[in-house]
């Protein structure tokens, strides 16, 4: 990837090297406006500037597996080396012990790793996996294949070169030692609280635990990502974003969905149907969700169920129900589930179950709590309504729509079918 020059020992003339005008110079780049840079500069200055990185990150190895032989930092200082570094470079700890392993293993069992990350041919991260993956079993043998995986990794994407490395080494330890995923105790996770109620999230899942979690995230995150594209096509105003951030959302999806079921207390469900009473006393008999339930079905269904009362007109508008309180009573939401059939956005997917009811008109602005100024909204939906510059509105008949930041209009679905037709005035 890069082109590295010779730099071998017989070139320090000196026992000590003098980093000061080396620190100047790096002080002067890092305020130098790039900005004024052309564009092909800016071509050239990148990959010089990471291998610049690779070459300090090899001369901090080394200096870190000296002093560690040395015990130096703990006769000085009082510390082992790691937290030392993480105290003197104020870093995480973890991160500082694993630095300070990966250059004791450069400096004693990995040797043609250590050269080539002092000649830029491969990176930290990559010196790191290698380090991680060649364990005392397999030492020698992993030894023999060292030069290929260095090569592997100048004409190959890291995330595909650290797989091959990982598997690689379960073949070469096949018949002894530990399989990471195999001990409940591989598996951590560490949290911390930043800025602004930002929480940051770190660890490992191994084996069968990393790859269902794994295929549940993604899984999700794909799920999103059609929705958000599907929103996307109905109005530009939304963007999708990058995959890191779908899976962020897909993990929070994931969470809510099972903080929602009570697993000590599941049992197996009982039928809850909506009897409807419109206004002429004609009544129909439907599911929660406003399917209507077929007279075959009913006989069976009726046997047992949770028979919940939903009051509508002849026209199917419900009927104001509940008390005066800014959250909506279980009655109002069986009652805007029938009418909306899930979230009113349209193309959303998502049941009554996995909606919360939304005030039009804003309670701290005089909204009332009845089905006429409710709407049935999924989290996500709900948070997009409550950005600044959208607004949403309700006709008489219970119908919604919406007004985006650019001025785009569009209505509501309900029961998964958008309204057709002209906007409102």
């Amino acid at each position: 990837m890069f082109d590295s020059e010779t730099t071998t020992a017989d070139q320090a003339t000196s026992s000590l090297i003098d980093l000061g005008p080396l620190l100047a110079a790096l002080r002067s780049f890092a305020i130098w406006d790039s900005s004024h840079a052309t564009e092909e500069e800016l071509l050239t200055l990148a990959p010089q500037t990471e291998l610049l990185r690779r070459l300090l990150d090899s001369l901090s190895c080394h200096l870190l597996a000296e002093l560690d032989s040395r015990n130096s930092t703990d006769s000085v200082e009082g510390m082992r080396t790691g937290p030392w570094l993480a105290h003197l470079g104020k870093l995480p700890v973890g991160a500082a012990k694993a630095r300070v392993r990966v250059a004791n293993k450069l400096a004693t069992t990995l040797i043609e790793v250590d050269a080539a990350l002092a000649a830029g041919l491969i990176g930290y991260e990559h010196a790191k996996v290698l380090a991680e993956a060649c364990n005392p079993r397999i030492a020698e043998a992993f030894a023999s294949v060292i030069p290929e995986l260095i090569r592997a990794a100048q004409n190959c994407t890291f995330d595909r070169w650290r797989k091959e490395v990982a598997g690689l080494a379960e073949l070469l330890d096949a018949d002894g030692g530990h399989t990471p995923g195999d001990c409940v105790t591989d598996n951590n996770l560490s949290m911390s609280r930043g800025l602004e109620n930002t929480l940051h999230l770190n660890g490992q899942l191994c084996g069968q635990f990393g790859l269902s979690v794994e295929h549940a995230i993604n899984t999700r995150a794909d799920q999103i990502f059609h929705r958000m594209k599907a929103d996307q096509e109905l109005t530009a105003d939304l963007a999708i974003p990058h995959r890191s951030t779908l899976r962020a959302l897909a993990l929070w999806e994931l969470i809510r969905e099972s903080t929602a079921t009570d697993l000590a207390n599941s049992q197996p469900p009982v039928t809850e149907l909506s009897l409807v009473v419109q206004a002429q006393d004609a009544q129909t008999v439907s599911d929660l969700e406003g399917f209507p339930i077929g007279n075959t079905d009913q006989a069976t269904l009726l046997c047992d169920p949770v028979l919940r009362a939903v009051v509508t007109t002849v026209h199917g508008i419900v009927i104001a129900l509940g008390r005066d309180q800014r959250l909506a009573s279980r009655a109002q939401r069986r009652a805007i589930a029938h009418r909306d059939g899930g979230c009113v956005w349209p193309g959303c997917t998502h049941r009554p179950a996995w909606t919360e009811a939304h005030h039009i008109q804003h309670w701290q602005h005089g909204g009332s709590t009845e089905p006429s100024n409710l709407a049935s909204l999924c989290r996500y939906h709900h948070i997009v309504t409550h950005r600044s510059g959208w607004n949403m509105h309700v006709t008489a008949n219970q119908w919604f729509w919406w007004t985006s930041p650019a001025g785009r209009s569009f209505w509501s679905q309900r029961h998964g079918k958008q309204r057709a037709g002209p906007m409102p005035n």
